[in-house]
């Protein structure tokens, strides 16, 4: 079944099922709708030396003859492209709907195959993209079949709408938990042997053998044999191990190579202000040389020795660039370099 239209969406096809009549939405943003319901097979797109404008498909059309609206010829423009003068029969605009962040955040994700990388910027008015994704998450817009992530990468903020797996999703029968192990499985019997196989209390011990006795009978009921597989589970962490670790080397050659371009910009911008300074130098010295014996002269020349000292000091380091080692990194460091991983462990964000 195809997923509901949200407000933003039913908003739009409206309107351009009005003719998309001026002075309704205050920028272009409502593209980004129309993109959407062009993916749906609800509006097709037109661009033609230009110039951009939407019309309803046949669905598109049926979808608003269902609600019970009557969708009008389609032969208009966006109000930006219009030069059409209003007509004295021209339909009354579709209202502005009141359009969340959530919204407008879900349109973007649908235009993009469900991925968008956002610029991560500073000031009074970048924009908090972990706060606008955890606002979205809370608006109760996203389907309950689709999860919304984003995290810090080293390409910009990455926002994702993901389907939940088919096993998330799925009901589950109940397992009744016995309220005493009369006949134990062999696998629960060898754990009743061990002191303290799971690292229990005694009390909760018993409530852990009863809830496995009841998943071991209730598997091999569909079927299923239960065997102990301490070793496969080891084998997964270990392997979960290895591609943290892998993460880890690329996170910290990517932090070197970005560190390494910052000193470059650096050392650039040095030899920029050696130059600069160079020149100034040898005009105020030119000019010592035109002056006359007495007070200012001595002051000049004397201003003169400090300048060439700083001036040496300076073409030095701009002179005999190194290739710096940068210092160790901090968790925060390689956050922006690992993706979904954790930089204190095989755990994913």
């Amino acid at each position: 079944m195809q997923q509901a239209l949200n407000g933003r969406q039913q908003a739009v096809l409206d309107w351009v099922g009005q003719g998309c009549p001026d002075g309704v939405w205050p920028d272009s943003t409502y593209k980004v709708s129309v993109q959407a319901l062009q993916n749906r097979g609800l509006v097709k797109i037109t661009k033609r030396r230009g110039h951009w404008s939407a019309h309803l498909t046949d669905k598109g059309r049926q979808h608003l003859t269902e609600r019970g609206t009557c969708p009008v010829e389609q032969n208009a423009e966006p109000p930006e492209q219009s030069s059409r003068k209003p007509a004295p029969s021209r339909p009354k605009a579709v209202p502005k709907a009141h359009t969340s962040y959530a919204d407008q955040l879900l349109d973007e994700l649908v235009a993009n195959d469900g991925c968008l990388i956002k610029p991560i910027e500073s000031g009074p008015h970048a924009v908090n993209w972990a706060s606008q994704v955890s606002a979205a998450r809370k608006s109760g817009k996203i389907p309950h079949t689709q999860e919304l992530y984003g995290y810090r990468t080293h390409r910009g903020y990455e926002i994702k709408l993901v389907d939940i797996p088919a096993w998330r999703l799925a009901e589950l029968t109940p397992v009744p938990v016995p309220a005493r192990l009369t006949k134990p499985h062999p696998i629960v019997a060898a754990l009743q042997k061990l002191p303290q196989p799971m690292g229990l209390t005694k009390p909760v011990q018993g409530r852990a053998l009863r809830i496995i006795q009841a998943l071991i009978t209730a598997t091999e009921a569909q079927g299923h044999k239960a065997a102990r597989k301490r070793r496969a589970d080891q084998q997964a962490r270990e392997a979960e191990q290895q591609r943290w670790e892998a993460a880890m080397h690329e996170a910290r050659a990517a932090y070197t190579h970005a560190y390494r371009v910052k000193h470059l910009g650096e050392q650039a911008d040095a030899w920029h202000r050696a130059k600069r300074l160079t020149e100034y130098v040898t005009a105020v010295r030119d000019h010592a040389t035109s002056l006359p014996p007495g007070q200012e002269r001595t002051e000049i020349k004397a201003w003169l020795a400090f300048a060439d000292a700083h001036l040496q000091r300076l073409t030095d380091s701009a002179s005999a660039p190194k290739l710096p080692s940068p210092p160790k990194p901090s968790g925060d460091d390689l956050k922006p370099f690992l993706g979904h991983w954790s930089p204190y462990g095989p755990r994913s964000y």
